[in-house]
């Protein structure tokens, strides 16, 4: 009885392989100190998960985009919207210092291993980001109101607590380990090993 003849002429052929499995995530190859952070502390991609208040700040600093969309939501479902709020209340310019704090946010919506580019770019760099929406927007502040805006002569009595709020962000973005550490964990993509 003759063996049966591969292509390669080896005598044998090879049973068929399946195909081959997706590369797993891998906790090794992390730029932080993993053992620092809990098990619950990761998602199922082993991504570290990022921080309520990262979230939070991101959504407050993009709030000239998010408000309107929240109310225009609220009008469309019959829900009461009458927020002391409109548009004309901010000029044009301001909706520009939103643009990086959204952009973080959708890198954030789109951390997932098939995000894509822009997503990867907005993540990983949504740290600084978030500071530059925050030092536009204390910018604007004290260009609008000039050095009234801190003091006991504020011309709105909104003024100061706000710029308080933007300088706790920023020293927040800045100095807090698990921001760094989250902003630089994106999940990896899923390639085929090999």
């Amino acid at each position: 009885m003759m063996p049966d003849i591969d292509a390669k002429g080896l005598g044998q052929s090879e049973a068929p392989q399946s195909p081959e499995p997706a590369a797993r995530p891998s906790v090794t190859k992390k730029k932080f100190d993993v053992i620092a952070y809990g098990i619950n502390s990761f998602d199922e991609h082993l991504s570290l998960k990022p921080p309520g208040l990262l979230i939070a700040s991101a959504v407050f600093l993009s709030r000239d985009y998010l408000l309107p969309l929240v109310l225009g939501l609220m009008s469309m479902t019959g829900t009461n919207s009458n927020l002391p709020w409109s548009a004309a209340d901010r000029p044009a310019y301001w909706y520009l210092y939103g643009i990086p704090s959204v952009l973080m946010l959708y890198g954030w919506a789109r951390r997932i291993p098939s995000g894509d580019a822009i997503a990867r770019w907005a993540w990983t760099n949504g740290r600084w980001l978030l500071v530059a929406a925050a030092g536009l927007q204390c910018f604007s502040i004290i260009h609008e109101n000039g050095m009234e805006a801190i003091g006991p002569g504020a011309r709105s009595w909104t003024t100061a607590p706000l710029l308080i709020t933007l300088a706790a962000i920023v020293v927040y973005l800045l100095f807090d380990r698990k921001v760094r550490d989250a902003v630089l964990d994106f999940p990896d993509a899923l390639v085929r090993e090999r």
